[in-house]
């Protein structure tokens, strides 16, 4: 009885210490990036080397403290993300800055308008070893209600889902499908009721495989 209780006494810190070691290693991995500010949208680059996401009210941000997002990116290296090194001012402004995603030809969607201040998103061409000043997509009837915005672009630029509150929105915010016709983009579809809800529904995902 002894040794059985023994053997289940054993197993059981043996667990115990399997999942803390299994938590300070997933600290570690990230403890670069973490930080007292606010950190959003994280988004892998398609090669799994980069991470970039939206960094708030940080004193190095485009507009200092006060400002609500710019975007920040770190460097997969021996095993950990390192200390993250501000997007610069090329895509970043004083308004809020997040990446949507890549294409196969690692060109950057971006939230928002630049040049404009209009709703929709841009894109920020690929030149060697930097991005271009992004430019505006235009999207037919692009509306966003809401003061969140998020969204994911399949990995050959063919599909973008973005989640809003726009026509047709059926909660908060919904999620609404948009394809590329040329350079554009048609308008936004709600893609319904068995998704979409009353509720809040965000950061819809495609996965490598388009699906």
């Amino acid at each position: 009885m002894m040794n059985t209780m023994n053997k289940g006494i054993g197993l059981m810190l043996f667990t115990i210490a399997s999942i803390t070691n299994g938590a300070y290693a997933q600290l570690a991995i990230t403890r670069n990036i973490n930080s007292i500010y606010d950190e959003q949208n994280p988004v892998l680059s398609q090669d799994g080397k980069h991470l970039f996401y939206t960094v708030a009210h940080n004193e190095q941000n485009i507009g200092g403290a006060q400002d609500t997002g710019d975007i920040w990116y770190s460097v997969w290296q021996d095993s950990v993300w390192s200390m993250p090194f501000h997007g610069g001012n090329v895509i970043n402004n004083m308004a809020w800055n997040g990446v949507i995603g890549f294409d196969q030809n690692n060109n950057l969607y971006l939230h928002h308008h630049y040049k404009d201040g209009k709703q929709g998103i841009s894109i920020a061409l690929k030149n060697d070893d930097f991005w271009e000043k992004p430019q505006n997509i235009e999207i037919p009837y692009f509306l966003n209600k809401s003061k969140h915005q998020s969204g994911s672009i399949s990995s050959d630029g063919k599909v973008l889902l973005m989640s809003i509150e726009s026509y047709g929105t059926i909660g908060a915010e919904d999620i609404y499908v948009l394809f590329r016709n040329g350079n554009e983009f048609t308008e936004p579809k709600n893609i319904g009721s068995v998704i979409n809800t009353r509720f809040q529904e965000m950061t819809p995902t495609i996965g490598e495989d388009n699906k």
